[in-house]
C-alpha cells in the first residue's frame, strides 16, 4: 500500500487494478489521461476483433540436443514503448481504408492475407472459429466463442493490428486491405515503462517484485471485456418482486427462496481500449517471432520465451536491458508433450535439477509444497501420471459468475478430476517430433484435433533421458 500510494495511485481489489491507477496518475501529471471510449463502443467492439492473445508452440516435440531457455526482458513493458493508436477518428472501407493503412495510419485493419505455404514459422495469428460455425463450414465468426489461437499457412481474411500487418509484410505475407479503423498516435508509456525499469533493475526483495508487477499488471486492463452480470440479494420477497417487475428479464435466482442472483449487466470499463491492447500483445509476438527466425533449432515458445539449441540466441541479442533476451536455463535437455506440457532437466554442471510445466494439472507433491525434506518427493510420478492420461486433481478454480453464468438457480459442480487425452494441435506433428504449421484448410476441416502428440505416443511407463 506504501509502494501504490507513493507513486500516486490507489489500492484497488486486484494487482492490475492498482497498477492501472499508477499510469493514470503518471499521465495526469504530465497533463494526459486515458481514452474513454464508453461512448465508442461500436468502434471499440471491432477492434477487439484484431485483439489476439500470446503464441505457445511446440516447434520440435522430441528434441536430440541440449537447449537453452531464454526469456525476454518486460516484454509486454517493451510492446507499450513507442507510437500506439490512442482515440479512433474514422471507420473506412475499400480504397479509402487501403490508403490509410498505405500512409501508415495506426489502427485496426480488415485484411486479406496470404502467409506462403512453404513458411516455416508464420507470424500472423488465425483465430479459429466457433465450434457452430466449423460444424456448417464457415470460416470466418463474428460470435464471442471462437476458438484457440494458431499461425497457419494460406489465405484467409480477419482484422489485424496494424503494427503486426506491416511487420507480416516484412516476411513475405500478401496483405489486401478491406476495411479499417485509424486512431489518433500517442506515445502515452515510453517514460512511464522506462523509469519503472530503471527500479526494478537497481532494488530487491518486495521493491523489485513490486516494479516488477506494475511493469506486467497494467496492459491487460486496455483488453478488459464488457462486465455481463452483476450478483444481487434482496432482503425480502417484495422487495425482489418490486425489481423483477420494473426489470422483467434481468434477474436469474440462484438461492432457493429466490432472493439471491445475478442481474444481466453490459457495461464497459472507461479504460477499455482494445486497440492498445492489440498493438501491446501483437509487440510482444513480433518480438518473440523475430527471436524463433534468428536463434538455432527452436524447439519451443510460449509468449516471451524460446527454448532453441544451447547458446543458440545471437550474442547481440542477449542482455540486461528492456526488450533483451535473458538465460533462463543455461543448459537442458527436454520433451515436450504438448503446449504448457512438458519437462526439462538441467544438464549445466551435473545439476540435475528438474523443471517441469503442466497447466491445469497439479503436480507439486506435498514434500516439495510443504518443504518436508524427510519425505520423498514425487512430483515426476505425479507429471509422469498426467502424461499417460491418468485422472488428477484439477487445478482451476472455477470462478463463481462463470457458474452462475451457466447454469442459473444451480451452481456447476467444479469437475475435481480430470486427464490429458494426448493431443497437441497447435502445430501439425510428425512420427520424428518435428511439427509444421497447419494450413487453413485443414485447421477448418478439423485435422488439428486428431493431432496425437509423438512425445506421449513415445511414452514408455517412466521416462527416459
Amino acid at each position: 500500500e506504501t509502494l501504490i500510494v507513493g507513486w500516486g495511485g490507489k489500492v484497488k481489489m486486484t494487482f492490475s487494478s492498482s497498477a492501472l491507477t499508477i499510469i493514470r496518475a503518471h499521465l495526469q501529471e504530465r497533463g494526459k489521461s486515458l481514452p474513454d471510449l464508453r461512448n465508442k463502443t461500436e468502434l471499440n467492439a471491432t477492434a477487439r476483433k484484431a485483439y489476439y492473445g500470446a503464441r505457445v508452440e511446440v516447434l520440435h516435440h522430441l528434441p536430440d540436443y541440449e537447449l537453452t531457455e531464454y526469456d525476454i526482458n518486460s516484454s509486454y513493458p517493451e510492446a507499450m514503448c513507442g507510437e500506439l493508436p490512442w482515440e479512433p477518428v474514422a471507420a473506412l472501407i475499400g480504397g479509402d481504408a487501403a490508403n490509410a493503412y498505405n500512409l501508415g495510419h495506426a489502427g485496426v485493419f480488415c485484411a486479406d492475407v496470404t502467409v506462403p505455404l512453404d513458411t516455416a514459422i508464420p507470424c500472423l495469428p488465425f483465430r479459429l472459429p466457433c465450434n457452430d460455425c466449423l460444424s456448417h463450414g464457415f470460416a470466418g465468426c463474428e460470435h464471442k466463442t471462437t476458438g484457440a489461437i494458431y499461425f497457419p499457412v494460406g489465405t484467409w481474411r480477419a482484422w489485424f493490428p496494424a503494427n503486426e500487418l506491416r511487420y507480416a509484410q516484412t516476411q513475405g505475407v500478401g496483405v489486401s486491405i478491406q476495411s479499417g479503423i485509424i486512431y489518433t498516435r500517442e506515445n502515452p508509456f515510453t517514460d512511464f515503462i522506462n523509469e519503472v525499469y530503471a527500479v526494478k533493475a537497481v532494488s530487491t526483495g518486495a521493491k523489485r517484485e513490486f516494479a516488477k508487477k506494475v511493469l506486467n499488471g497494467a496492459y491487460g486492463k486496455f483488453g478488459q471485456k464488457p462486465e455481463q452480470c452483476s450478483l444481487r440479494s434482496f432482503d425480502t420477497q417484495e422487495e425482489r418482486a418490486t425489481f423483477c417487475l420494473a426489470n422483467p428479464g434481468e434477474f436469474s435466482p440462484i438461492s432457493d427462496d429466490n432472493l439471491s442472483g445475478t442481474i444481466n449487466t453490459y457495461r464497459w470499463p472507461a479504460h477499455t481500449n482494445y486497440a492498445v491492447a492489440g498493438y501491446i500483445t501483437a509487440g510482444a509476438r513480433i518480438a518473440l517471432h523475430q527471436g524463433l527466425l534468428v536463434s538455432d533449432r527452436p524447439a519451443y515458445c510460449d509468449a516471451d520465451a524460446s527454448h532453441c539449441a544451447r547458446d543458440g540466441m545471437p550474442a547481440e541479442l542477449v542482455g540486461v536491458g528492456l526488450g533483451r533476451w535473458k538465460v533462463e536455463v543455461k543448459a537442458c535437455t527436454g520433451k515436450y508433450y504438448a503446449p504448457k506440457i512438458y519437462r526439462l532437466m538441467e544438464t549445466s554442471d551435473a545439476c540435475g535439477k528438474i523443471h517441469y510445466a503442466s497447466k491445469g494439472f497439479p503436480i507439486k507433491c506435498n514434500a516439495c509444497l510443504y518443504e518436508e525434506k524427510d519425505k520423498p518427493c514425487t512430483c515426476d510420478e505425479n507429471f509422469m501420471r498426467v502424461v499417460n492420461g491418468e485422472l488428477t486433481e484439477s487445478g482451476r478454480m472455477q470462478l463463481s459468475k462463470t457458474q452462475l453464468r451457466c447454469n442459473a438457480g444451480e451452481v456447476r459442480r467444479v469437475i475435481d478430476a480430470k486427464c490429458w487425452k494426448g493431443f497437441s494441435s497447435k502445430r501439425k506433428p510428425a512420427i520424428d517430433g518435428s511439427t509444421r504449421p497447419w494450413t487453413i484448410a485443414e485447421l477448418i476441416r478439423g485435422d488439428n484435433r486428431q493431432a496425437q502428440s509423438p512425445a506421449r505416443r513415445n511414452c514408455q511407463t517412466g521416462f527416459s533421458w
